[in-house]
């Protein structure tokens, strides 16, 4: 039975807790138009058309667009309902990853940049280390010029986002030790942290164990100072090296501007 109660475009958004715009502009798509318009211009809806701007904004929070939802009331049945909430749900359910990766990633910048602010510089350290997970891509080619370089990192980028790693938006990179120890900064592979073990290529483990560290503060162009502070360290307290050198940036573009101010996590497993 349908009533015959009927309001003003007014009354109606105050029942239907919207503003008159959103019914004119429903109006003018054609989802929701009023049931008469008197020679004067004025719009009037029945009582009963709150139900379907009920439906409509129940499909709207789901995540349907306003061409979704007219499309599936020129069909609507309890099958096509099912159907169109089953796919918004495995939407949703996508999005919610999306959202606790993304979560991940900000406390890893976080995390980075507190620490960042907390180190000393330029002075060696030994640090008992558990257990990490990495993932890492080979450089392309020693590099002759800038574009080979960003064409690693974008390598790189493109592995992680082809197995949906979004754990880790820093990266680092790692230096084989026999090329450290001649004096060969050349890298040799880019590398972003897991935040658990996952069974993809190139994932590899980083060993708990005892760790030499230094942090650099200032620009790529200086690191090599920075090694040999370290190296000398190693040599001086009779370590020995088991390990390549993992170079990581705790401060880069996304906190700063000025290159000056990059922040650098060197470490290599020691005994």
């Amino acid at each position: 039975m349908h009533s015959k109660i009927f309001l003003t475009t007014g009354e109606f958004a105050k029942l239907c807790n919207t503003t008159k715009n959103t019914l004119f502009h429903y109006d003018t798509i054609d989802l929701l138009k009023p049931v008469h318009i008197n020679e004067n211009g004025y719009r009037f809806y029945s009582i009963d058309q709150f139900s379907t701007f009920d439906m409509i904004s129940v499909l709207q929070d789901s995540g349907s667009s306003l061409k979704e939802i007219k499309e599936f009331i020129k069909h609507q049945n309890a099958d096509n309902f099912l159907t169109i909430l089953a796919d918004k749900k495995k939407t949703i359910k996508q999005q919610q990853q999306h959202l606790k990766q993304l979560n991940m990633s900000i406390d890893y910048i976080i995390q980075n940049t507190k620490k960042a602010m907390d180190v000393t510089y330029f002075e060696p350290i030994i640090e008992l280390v558990e257990e990490e997970h990495i993932v890492c891509t080979p450089f392309l080619e020693a590099h002759h010029n800038e574009q080979d370089y960003y064409e690693s990192i974008s390598s790189h980028i493109a592995y992680c986002q082809k197995y949906e790693i979004n754990d880790d938006l820093s990266y680092g990179v790692i230096y084989k030790k026999e090329d450290i120890f001649r004096g060969y900064y050349r890298e040799s592979y880019y590398y972003s942290y897991l935040s658990k073990k996952r069974n993809i290529p190139n994932m590899k483990t980083k060993e708990k164990g005892t760790y030499a560290f230094i942090y650099h503060k200032g620009s790529y162009d200086e690191l090599k100072n920075t090694y040999q502070i370290l190296l000398s360290y190693i040599t001086n307290n009779n370590l020995k090296v088991i390990s390549d050198f993992y170079e990581y940036e705790l401060l880069n573009h996304l906190q700063t501007d000025d290159p000056n101010n990059y922040s650098i996590e060197i470490s290599v497993m020691v005994k």
